[in-house]
Order: C-alpha cells, then structure tokens, then sequence
C-alpha cells in the first residue's frame, strides 16, 4: 500500500493503482468546496437518483442530502474503502449502495437511465485514452445527466503520444470527446482563475 499523494507506479494499470492506494484523496478528511457545492445544487434537485463514479473516502457526500429516500449509489473499481464510505454516509443520515466493477473498462451494473446524474470529482483524469470514451459512454448511459469536477492542467498529457508507461494523470478535452461521441455539454463553468497552468471547473453531460 502507499499513502503518498506523489505515489507513482512503474506502469499504470487503473484497478491495480487504486486497489494499491491507502488515501485516494489529498488529506485525511477531505471537504466540499464551495464552487463544487454550488455547480452541484444548481442542476441536482431534491429527491434525484444519484451515482458517484469514484466515491474516495466520500468527500462529496455531504451534498447528497437530498437524495432520493436518502440514499444514493457508488461505483468504484476498488472495495478497500467499503467501511469508510458507509460511515461517511452515515454520518449524513444517507445510505449508499456501493458497487464494484473489476476493469476499467467493465460495464456498469445498471439499467439504462437508472440515475438521474451521475457525479465523477477528479476522477476522470485517472481514466487513461484508452478507456476514456467508454467511461464517459457508460455514464451517459446509466444516467440523464453526468457532472465532472476536473481541471485544466498544463501538465497533464494531452495525447497518447505523450504518455510514458507511468502516466496516471490525462489532460483529456471533454469538449472534443464529446462531440466525438454525440454527448451534449449543458453547461461548463470555470471555478476559478487559479495558478496560471491550471483551471478548475465543472461541466454537466449528457444525451441530447
């Protein structure tokens, strides 16, 4: 296992990675931000069918509140964080059915349209090229509408090209992948105007 927030692995696989990680996110008891809170309420009411693709240790659960019979789904390619998750939910006076896929490129195990959006924090960014088009195609599919919290970074690698074995960071271009894929983007707002090589945002997905 390893704590370190820098971890980098010799080669990059997703559900080896994460089932190696002790902390998925960057501090111990991670919180909302306020921009994060905001984008969330402006386009999920009360009583929505939720799923958050890549829970953590469930830093976004306080914006579950309204959730429909308070209780909402998670989909996650590690189990490792199964008893923190149903403490931070419980902790929100919320259920969460929490659901596990082996690979990365594994359909999720829901109907069509189960959810009403589906959420994904600083997630996709971990999503290699390869598998990224899925990703987004099977969140579309499970659900109306899809959130993603994620950042423009200078950094990051834009292109397969730029990948080395290990790479476990994506700069992915949402806009052109949707577009590439028949996905409608709702709406797409930069949070902030942070340090000069990153820009946090949020934008909101899904079939036309």
């Amino acid at each position: 296992m390893s704590e370190k927030k820098s971890f980098v692995p010799e080669r990059y696989e997703p559900a080896e990675y994460w089932n190696t990680r002790d902390q998925p996110n960057t501090q111990a008891n991670p919180t909302v931000s306020q921009p994060h809170a905001e984008f969330f309420r402006k386009h999920v009411a009360d009583g929505s069918r939720i799923l958050e693709m890549g829970p953590g240790i469930g830093r976004l659960f306080p914006l579950y509140a309204g959730a429909q019979n308070a209780r909402f789904s998670t989909v996650d390619l590690t189990e490792q964080h199964r008893a923190t998750l149903d403490a931070a939910a419980a902790a929100h006076g919320l259920t969460v059915d929490q659901n596990h896929i082996i690979n990365a490129d594994d359909p999720y195990p829901f109907e069509d349209n189960a959810f009403d959006v589906t959420v994904s924090s600083f997630v996709l960014l971990h999503v290699p090229f390869e598998y990224i088009r899925k990703t987004l195609l099977e969140m579309a599919r499970v659900s109306h509408r899809v959130i993603v919290f994620d950042a423009n970074v200078d950094t990051r690698a834009k292109t397969e090209a730029e990948r080395t074995p290990s790479t476990h960071v994506f700069g992915h271009d949402y806009d052109a992948l949707c577009r590439e894929l028949g996905l409608t983007i709702f709406d797409q707002t930069l949070f902030r105007k942070g340090r000069p090589d990153t820009q946090p945002f949020g934008l909101i997905y899904g079939k036309a």
